[in-house]
Parts: C-alpha cells; sequence; structure tokens
C-alpha cells in the first residue's frame, strides 16, 4: 500500500501508513525503507538522517540505507559526503543493491561532476547506459559533459543525437545538438535545430540565450 502512495507522489499518506506497519514490526525492512523514501521526497531531510543513523547502526551492511543517505546528501548540496555513501553502498553489495544499483550510479553521475571530476562522472553514467542504453536523462548529461566540460564535440554530438533518434519529440535533444553545433561554428546546423527545439520547448529559456548567440555570430561572420 505504501509503495502505491509513493507512486502516485502521496507521501504524508505513505508515511503514516508505514509508520502504522512499524508500531506492529519495527524491523520491517520494506516498510523502513518506504518511509525513509517518504521522507526524503517530502524534503524533510532532518527526520530521515534522524531515522537512517539508527538503522544504519543496526543495519550496517545494508546498501540502501547507504544509498538513501547518499540521495539526502546529494539533495542537500553535500556532494563529497554523497559520493563516500554511494561508494559504501557498492562495497557493502549487500542482497538489496540490485534494486537500487542504477539509482546509485546515477547519484555518483550527478555528484561527480558537480565535484568537477567529469570523467568519473561519465564512467557511472556509461555503467547506466549497459543496463538501459535508452535514458533520455543520461545521454544528455552525457552530451553535455562530453560537450560543455570537455569540449569533446564528436563525443557530444552523438549522444545528443541518440536522444533525437529514439525521441524524436525531446526538445532539450535538439536544443544539445544546437549548442554543439553552435560552438563548433556549424552555424545552419546550429540554427536548425535550435529552432526546433524553440518549437517543441517554447517556454526553455536557454534555447531563447542560443538563438540570440547564433544571430550575434551570423552577424560577425
Amino acid at each position: 500500500m505504501s509503495n502505491f502512495l509513493l507512486l502516485n507522489g502521496l507521501d504524508e499518506e505513505a508515511i503514516n501508513i508505514c509508520k502504522q506497519g512499524l508500531q506492529i514490526n519495527s524491523d520491517d525492512e520494506y516498510l523502513i525503507n518506504n518511509l525513509l523514501i517518504g521522507y526524503v521526497n517530502s524534503e524533510r531531510f532532518d527526520i530521515a538522517l534522524e531515522y537512517l543513523t539508527k538503522y544504519i547502526e543496526k543495519y550496517p551492511n545494508a546498501s540502501v540505507y547507504w544509498k538513501l543517505l547518499g540521495d539526502i546528501f546529494c539533495q542537500i548540496g553535500e556532494d563529497k559526503g554523497a559520493i563516500i555513501c554511494y561508494k559504501k553502498a557498492l562495497d557493502i553489495n549487500s542482497e538489496d543493491i540490485c534494486e537500487v544499483k542504477q539509482d546509485i550510479y546515477y547519484g555518483l553521475g550527478i555528484c561527480y561532476a558537480q565535484v568537477g571530476e567529469v570523467k568519473k562522472s561519465i564512467e557511472f553514467y556509461e555503467k547506466i547506459l549497459k543496463y538501459n542504453h535508452t535514458d533520455p536523462i543520461v545521454l544528455l548529461n552525457v552530451s553535455k559533459l562530453y560537450g560543455y566540460d570537455l569540449k569533446e564535440y564528436e563525443k557530444a554530438e552523438y549522444y545528443a543525437k541518440k536522444v533525437i533518434e529514439l525521441y524524436p519529440q525531446n526538445g532539450y535533444g535538439y536544443h544539445n545538438l544546437g549548442l554543439i553545433y553552435l560552438h563548433t561554428a556549424r552555424l545552419e546546423k546550429a540554427k536548425w535545430y535550435l529552432y526546433k527545439a524553440r518549437r517543441l520547448i517554447p517556454e526553455y529559456q536557454p534555447v531563447h540565450d542560443a538563438i540570440v548567440e547564433l544571430k550575434r555570430k551570423q552577424y560577425v561572420f
């Protein structure tokens, strides 16, 4: 029941159900996990941290609790702490790791990028793509890291094209590919992809900013 409530965004109701269940069985790992997810989803990080500290002391070899602790640190901007927790979860490699391994890789991808370790970020994103090679968010993130951070535009272009190929209505893919062409002075291609992105995601301000930059470069050339 709590899982259904969480999937439908009813975090408070899920928390109450979990609390009731834990009064009957305080060691139910399923209820503990969903209670913590409910607190994290509703951004009550202090309460989640209190519970997690208690459960990690009791179950130090449960990967899922270290993963959840990493999630909290990630959300509050403590990226280095999050990395430590995520790697601890992977090192422990308990039976529950299969359920959260891709989420851990995703968290590590985010956090390593935030602390400027771009190649490590890409490494963990590419681990996800081995499981799910069609994940649009991961493909976009890898494309941005290759393009914006590493200036490896051929690789950035490859991943951006994959997004468009798989999801032709994904405006962010067109925007990203347009930026790659913009920064490599392929202005006609940049124009086509950026204008396509503007049609698909007209509310996304970075598209409009990129088109302004494109017009400036066209005027210069």
